[in-house]
């Protein structure tokens, strides 16, 4: 096992640039984590993530849906046929939140790993014997109606997912934390982790996810006077990136429009969502101005807008930087900050951002 370890980090030094292997623990609790991370979410929901903190955090989620409803009602481009049938399909979409709700059932979570099997000292032979199990369960699931009540991941994991074929949305309890959420401030927590419901919602609706159904079945459901127009505006969010260039990597390196444009479509409803969603949570919960340390001259319109970008701060290597742009069907972190605030209205209105400067062009990509 030492020796694919070894070979693992010459790869990752020659193609991301890495100085260091990642130590020793982060591994062994990846791998736990990546097996055995229903397991990890029993006892990690008892400890750090209560029904309370569940319960909030649905309630977000369920604002930003009402919010994507009311803007799709509003949708000059979209005929009423095709504009019942998305409605039809965003109210369908299953939402997860926190753990599954049978994650604190003993038999339950036995009946999970039944056929899972260890074997005591020997690493390889347990992960090629329970990546072999993964494999053989994924493909005896191909002929079966989904289980659509089922996770497509773990409670431990920091991160958020959208399915087309489930037409589900999960935000694991993993990502409920900052600098995602609980930050202090509503309208931080509604730009950061808004933003990333908002993300996961507006997937439904992207290149991809618009092609099926509510069923989460491949079916052309659109009109062909909508998909005109909602063509021609994606075209417009694949330009936009495509211009996007990355001198610190040299010449001709650019963003890739058309296999960012998923997520671009993603990043840019979501936002607009979330915005539109605290909007009505400040309308509804009128409160006193709070602050906090450092932030007082701040509005809050302007927190929402500084929670959104800071979701997105992070460093790599030129390496990891240069492997990404090929092949990441994200664009680079700072460009979906740029890309999304400079297409968004009232993100120029809160920052009063000069018509006609890069922040606030005249002529702006927006679909959802």
């Amino acid at each position: 096992m030492r020796r694919f370890r070894e070979l693992g980090f010459e790869y990752s030094k020659r193609v991301y640039g890495l100085k260091e292997n990642h130590p020793r623990w982060k591994v062994c609790v990846s791998n736990a984590n990546n097996y055995f991370g229903m397991a990890l979410t029993n006892m990690y929901s008892k400890r750090f993530f209560d029904e309370d903190q569940k319960q909030k955090a649905l309630d977000m989620l369920m604002d930003i849906k009402e919010a994507f409803e009311n803007m799709i009602g509003e949708l000059d481009w979209m005929d009423a046929t095709t504009r019942a049938r998305a409605h039809r399909k965003l109210q369908a979409m299953r939402l997860w939140v926190g753990y599954p709700d049978w994650i604190h059932d003993p038999k339950k979570l036995d009946k999970h790993y039944e056929n899972f099997t260890v074997v005591e000292y020997n690493l390889l032979k347990t992960i090629l014997g329970l990546t072999g199990l993964e494999v053989k369960t994924s493909l005896n699931a191909l002929r079966k109606k989904p289980d659509k009540n089922r996770w497509v991941t773990s409670g431990t994991t920091a991160n958020a997912y959208y399915s087309v074929i489930l037409n589900s949305v999960t935000i694991p309890a993993g990502i409920l934390y900052p600098p995602f959420y609980g930050n202090g401030l509503e309208s931080i927590n509604y730009g950061a982790m808004g933003a990333i419901m908002g993300h996961e919602l507006t997937h439904g609706f992207d290149d991809q996810g618009r092609r099926y159904n509510e069923e989460g079945v491949l079916r052309q459901w659109w009109s062909d006077e909508t998909l005109k127009h909602y063509s021609a505006k994606v075209e417009c969010i694949i330009k936009q990136y495509d211009n996007y260039s990355v001198p610190e990597l040299g010449h001709n390196f650019t963003v890739n429009g058309f296999n960012t444009q998923g997520e671009n479509i993603a990043d840019n409803g979501g936002l607009r969502e979330a915005y539109r969603a605290y909007s009505k949570l400040r309308k509804r919960r009128p409160t006193q101005q709070i602050a906090l340390p450092g932030l007082v001259d701040y509005s809050q319109d302007q927190l929402f807008f500084l929670g959104y970008a800071n979701v997105w701060c992070g460093n790599q290597t030129l390496g990891a930087y240069k492997t990404n742009l090929v092949e990441n069907v994200h664009a680079p972190n700072r460009f979906r900050v740029i890309g999304t605030l400079s297409n968004n209205e009232d993100f120029a209105k809160a920052w009063q951002c000069p018509r006609g400067s890069p922040m606030n062009p005249v002529h702006k990509c927006v679909l959802w």
